[in-house]
């Protein structure tokens, strides 16, 4: 135990000479190392999204599709309500006649009614709201489809939306607006 303690100690000073030599050579080498590689040159750009988005011919034909269906549905609601008006008035003028009852049955037939119509109003703005998102889903992608297309035609790294002040300053020198190019393949 004694001669492998003692063997230890006597090779450290070699281990430490060892380790010494190698941090120089590694200094050495990494400003080589550094000089050699050059260092990529970042390609960005910026487009609106809300231009590219509104110049799509196919957003225009969702949007009146969807303002139809939306039309749709108000008339038939505007209907419902006239209906109830119309059974409600009625209620209101015979219920001092009606016996108890008889205005209390007709009293849960409006209750009833007015939550069908509650629950058509809710169940319409649902269905128009998941037509709409699935009619622009495709579009949404095909933009950005164009985005990245024309990203890569252009080399960019980055592409980054201008809308609505998120970027608060850019370089009309190193920077570039491909809004109209997106808006050429678009068309």
């Amino acid at each position: 135990m004694k001669r492998i303690t003692l063997s230890i100690l006597l090779a450290m000073p070699l281990f430490a000479a060892a380790q010494e030599e190698t941090t120089a050579t590694t200094a050495e080498v990494a400003p080589t190392t550094q000089q050699i590689t050059a260092e990529p040159s970042l390609s960005i750009a910026v487009f609106s999204y809300e231009r590219c988005w509104e110049a799509m011919p196919e957003v225009t034909k969702v949007k009146a599709e969807v303002a139809t269906l939306h039309d749709q549905y108000a008339a038939e609601l505007k209907r419902a309500e006239a209906d109830f008006n119309a059974k409600y008035e009625d209620f209101l003028e015979q219920q001092p006649k009606l016996a108890s009852s008889i205005r209390n049955k007709r009293q849960a037939e409006l209750q009833k009614i007015m939550e069908e119509n509650l629950a058509f109003k809710a169940k319409s703005q649902e269905m128009l709201a998941s037509t709409e998102a699935a009619k622009l889903a495709p579009i949404k992608e095909k933009l950005q489809q164009v985005i990245g297309k024309v990203a890569k035609d252009g080399k960019y790294n980055m592409v980054m939306n201008r809308d609505n002040g998120t970027i608060p300053f850019i370089d009309n020198v190193r920077i570039v607006d491909i809004t109209d190019a997106i808006i050429a393949k678009l068309r």
